[in-house]
């Protein structure tokens, strides 16, 4: 029986990719050429001509003090390359401007992936120094204002399942969360009857977030309309309307069904 040519794969690039998922999977904590080698299975020799190999080509970095490495910065380039590439910001284009400029702070555009919120848009008003965030930076799915609408905008089965997870970063720090998880639950259902989660400035002081979900054609949430910035927290309520009203329009633009957004307040 002929392999198909799927599952041929080669020895080196397969390696030199799980040398990378294994720094990622420990980010940010730098790592040595033993610990390397040992989490990926393979001898200091292949591992020392691998890392050298990503080192020339930008993919990891060294630190040459203590002789440990860490993802490189040519991923981010790529990253950014790869965001461009999805259409996310013609998709999202018009909705975030619009958002940024009535609310004169920073609207994000946030995708769900792997546990993960990518940023993969964002606008900043024109005439206001808005909250720098960079395309491609990632935060914890669960993380502040959109953690908050995450879970309000499960199915309660998957919701109860995602609050018993043991790192949570709804209010930033997992041990601060873990102790007050009654409050996330207050915020989590403020959230099911506004449309959207907000972040009283817990995770920086001073900075104020609202965050309303995107769904895609099944009605899943596949990302967030962030709106970010030193606003008054007296505001929020307004601004979490409008990053609301920017969410209809994305979900409406990926086709996924507006009835969601009132079937939430009624469950």
């Amino acid at each position: 029986m002929q392999n198909s040519a799927y599952s041929i794969r080669v020895p080196a690039a397969d390696q030199a990719v799980r040398v990378l998922n294994c720094l990622a999977d420990n980010s940010p904590r730098k790592l040595t050429l033993t610990t390397i080698c040992e989490e990926v299975g393979i001898n200091k020799s292949k591992g020392y001509s691998l890392l050298n190999t990503l080192l020339h080509h930008g993919l990891i970095s060294k630190d040459p003090d203590n002789k440990t490495y860490s993802l490189g910065l040519k991923l981010l380039f790529l990253s950014r390359k790869l965001i461009d590439s999805l259409g996310y910001k013609e998709l999202t284009s018009p909705h975030l401007e619009n958002l940024a400029q009535a609310i004169q702070a920073t609207a994000v555009f946030l995708v769900l992936r792997d546990g993960q919120a990518f940023v993969a848009a964002k606008q900043q008003s024109d005439e206001h120094i808005g909250v720098n965030i960079r395309t491609g930076h990632v935060f914890p799915d669960t993380y502040g204002a959109h953690g908050v609408a995450l879970a309000a905008f499960l199915p309660p089965g998957e919701q109860e399942a995602l609050l018993q997870q043991t790192k949570l970063y709804f209010l930033g720090d997992p041990e601060v969360t873990a102790a007050s998880m009654d409050k996330v639950r207050e915020k989590i259902e403020q959230c099911r009857r506004q449309g959207f989660g907000k972040d009283h400035g817990r995770i920086q002081h001073g900075v104020n977030a609202v965050a309303a979900p995107v769904f895609d054609p099944k009605g899943d949430v596949f990302g967030f309309v962030l709106a970010i910035g030193t606003y008054p927290a007296g505001l929020m309520d307004n601004y979490g309307a409008l990053a609301g009203k920017a969410a209809q329009g994305i979900t409406q633009n990926l086709g996924g069904p507006l009835d969601r957004y009132a079937l939430q307040q009624e469950r």
